[in-house]
């Protein structure tokens, strides 16, 4: 697939993967952000507020991932891999809904889900992301593919 049709087809994807859930009784959709907090015990992360103790400026891979860890692993770790991914492909979606729109702030969030729902699947999986970006893309043998 190429360009457009590839972009309507994760956007189509993650609308049918939120059509799924929300019959399946597994959980309401993000975009409900009240129902969504009545189902789960922690906030959603469009609704955390910066952490004081977090620089934006100076944050790194290392310690946002540590923070999710902190905050959200238990119920990650609960809720298991494949669940974990259907949400991870939802925010996807809805990252590449953003794309296609002029509003600055929804998409700046969409990207932030997005990190964060992978820093999930990566603590879940026992992925440390800083050591295996570094290993893939800083060490001096150039990664293969299209990258």
């Amino acid at each position: 697939m190429r360009g457009r049709r590839r972009f309507a087809f994760f956007v189509g994807s993650a609308a049918v993967l939120g059509r799924i859930r929300k019959r399946a009784g597994t959980a309401t959709l993000p975009g409900d952000l009240n129902a969504l907090h009545k189902n789960r015990s922690d906030a959603c992360f469009a609704c955390v507020g910066y952490d004081s103790g977090m620089d934006p400026k100076t944050l790194t891979i290392a310690e946002f991932q540590k923070h999710i860890s902190d905050r959200y692993e238990k119920v990650d770790r609960e809720r298991g891999t494949p669940k974990t991914f259907m949400w991870f492909c939802e925010e996807f979606g809805e990252l590449a809904t953003a794309l296609m729109n002029d509003d600055r702030a929804n998409l700046e969030e969409e990207f932030a889900d997005v990190v964060a729902w992978l820093c999930t699947l990566a603590n879940i999986n026992d992925v440390n992301l800083a050591e295996a970006i570094a290993k893939k893309y800083l060490g001096e043998k150039k990664p293969e593919g299209h990258k």
